[in-house]
């Protein structure tokens, strides 16, 4: 029998409580739905798998959020059964979310290997039990996800959400060229990561990070102490956004605050020991008075919720904002500076 193509490019299925299956065990030999594109899935809950794997040669964006008997993405074929290693090669997939699925494990049962050279966004959130990246050669085991970032090189927006993880980016870093890991990457989104220490920015093989990332937003972090070392240098970051860090004393040392200089917004909220927002350097003789410390392209400073906050430099460096023209102020009773808008400046208050 000569399956019916269907030129289905878009599929949405939402609260559909009692579904079980999309797809027989077997589509292919009634469907052919070579022209799916975009498959959303949610509130599904008796769902154990999605569709077999010829269904998603060519799709570009797979969002799965909320289906909380969700095994498998790729129902598993008799390859799988007898071993054989499949070879999934997702050429036009930009875009992948999976949400709140608690028992989701693995994409696809069975040994595997992934390609997906055009996937630019990973959206992974409160998925506890998936093994995203399956070593080919032992069904049983898994590798570590920095030994497997190469094979999503075009990723430019990694958020991590709600981990046990302790460090972000491990000293060893994948046993291929680091130049093709994150040489994309342009955000950076850490949330409620209650254990993280540190991201490990630091890492040799995390470079090339350094030179495209455009924005960092750290919220929920509590245990975190430092969030730059002040050994680097970001030379396209625009935008950072710490929130909730009760750890940090400060953002970053004045060695890195002078290699900022495309920074253009800094919003920090509720980080409850947080004293100054550049810290001089430890080694005082590596801090040259005489160089001034300037953000070129700020525009942008908002401060709340920094209950002990005195001042945004202790240093003796002159601190100077060309470009700052929104400053926000709240909720900081021990700030002993204010702005000077016409002076691009913070001065030490008047005592009253």
């Amino acid at each position: 029998m000569k399956p019916i193509s269907l030129p289905l490019k878009k599929l949405v299925l939402n609260q559909l409580p009692n579904l079980e299956h999309i797809w027989n065990l077997n589509p292919d030999e009634i469907l052919s739905l070579q022209d799916l594109l975009q498959v959303s899935i949610s509130n599904c809950q008796t769902l154990k798998s999605l569709f077999p794997i010829s269904v998603a040669n060519h799709l570009v964006k797979l969002h799965v959020r909320a289906c909380a008997t969700l095994v498998e993405i790729f129902a598993a074929a008799d390859a799988a059964i007898n071993g054989e290693t499949k070879q999934f090669n997702f050429h036009c997939l930009t875009s992948l979310t999976l949400w709140e699925l608690p028992e989701l494990k693995y994409l696809y049962p069975g040994k595997h290997t992934l390609e997906w050279p055009m996937l630019t966004h990973l959206d992974i959130y409160h998925c506890n039990q998936l093994k995203l990246f399956k070593i080919e050669h032992h069904s049983d085991e898994f590798a570590d996800a920095e030994n497997q970032l190469e094979e999503i090189p075009n990723i430019e927006n990694l958020e991590v959400v709600c981990s046990s993880f302790t460090e972000i980016f491990c000293s060893q870093g994948p046993t291929t060229d680091c130049r093709k890991v994150l040489s994309k990457l342009k955000r950076l989104h850490l949330k409620n990561l209650p254990q993280l220490n540190a991201i490990r920015l630091e890492q040799s093989w995390v470079e090339p990070l350094l030179k495209t990332l455009e924005t960092l937003e750290v919220f929920s972090c509590p245990t975190m102490k430092i969030l730059v070392p002040s050994t680097l240098s970001f030379s396209n970051l625009t935008s950072l956004n710490v929130g909730e860090c009760h750890g940090l004393l400060y953002l970053f040392t004045s060695s890195t605050a002078k290699r900022l200089g495309q920074l253009k917004h800094i919003s920090i909220r509720d980080c409850q020991a947080i004293q100054e927002i550049v810290s001089k350097e430890e080694d005082h003789e590596s801090e040259d008075e005489d160089e001034d410390i300037t953000f070129d392209q700020l525009s942008l400073l908002f401060l709340e919720s920094l209950p002990n906050i005195v001042g945004i430099y202790s240093g003796t460096s002159k601190l100077k904002f060309p470009c700052l023209d929104q400053v926000t102020l709240k909720e900081c009773p021990q700030l002993k500076y204010s702005y000077v808008p016409d002076l691009h400046e913070f001065k030490p208050q008047e005592q009253t």
